[in-house]
């Protein structure tokens, strides 16, 4: 059952994708995520599970490196039908519409869940994460990765702008979470982005006023962690 958190979320994501947003989303997260994603080791065997994928670039990055399958799941419609063209040359990958509080997955389905820039949008985390791991295989990874998280000063002014649900945790949270809900072998980094605009090229936003603070966001960085099932 879709909860009244993710049919809010869904109806803003599908205005997003409609806009066009979904190709700048992944220009934006990129460079950072592929720091995090090249840190795991893949095969030909392995299958991944893109929660929230948007319009799956993360799938398609996996996919270019030799990975088995991909199976990209989001809330927003409009933004599977992003994922479905710009994933338009692989024969093995499926998309599916689905709540991440209850995945229609079987059990141990998958090497690798990947989750960038969501998490803090799901009302409850601790049945995602265990829905996470009933799909996850032994040995599996989870990687997830957020901008907006209580030590990057600068991106809690986003739930202010932002009319759906976010919940920002801190990094000790986070780990305190993962842990609890049965994950093991967590590591945690900040990865700052590879890409940071000159002073001439900066644009404020309602969320960034000054190229001062454009800078402390970057510097903050990406929070990317991983565990293990």
């Amino acid at each position: 059952m879709i909860q009244k958190e993710e049919k809010l979320a869904a109806e803003e994501f599908d205005k997003w994708a409609k806009k066009g947003f979904a190709s700048s989303m992944e220009s934006g997260h990129f460079p950072v995520a592929k720091k995090a994603m090249d840190k795991i080791s893949i095969n030909s065997n392995h299958t991944l599970l893109d929660l929230s994928c948007g319009n799956g670039w993360a799938g398609k990055y996996f996919l270019s490196k030799g990975i088995s399958r991909a199976v990209e799941t989001d809330i927003s419609f409009e933004m599977l039908k992003e994922t479905e063209v710009n994933l338009s040359e692989f024969k093995n990958k499926l998309s599916v519409q689905s709540s991440v509080h209850l995945l229609p997955f079987k059990e141990n389905s998958f090497d690798i869940v990947f989750n960038m820039e969501s998490f803090y949008y799901y009302k409850n985390p601790e049945k995602v994460l265990k829905e996470i791991l009933r799909v996850m295989k032994n040995n599996g990874i989870f990687l997830l990765l957020v901008d907006f998280y209580k030590e990057s000063r600068i991106s809690m002014r986003w739930s202010e702008r932002l009319k759906i649900y976010m919940n920002p945790l801190s990094i000790n949270e986070y780990k305190r979470l993962l842990e609890k809900n049965g994950f093991n072998g967590i590591k945690i980094e900040r990865i700052k982005s590879p890409n940071i605009r000159e002073k001439e090229k900066f644009e404020p936003s309602d969320s960034i006023k000054t190229y001062e603070e454009y800078l402390e966001f970057k510097m903050a960085g990406t929070l990317s962690i991983t565990a293990k099932k």
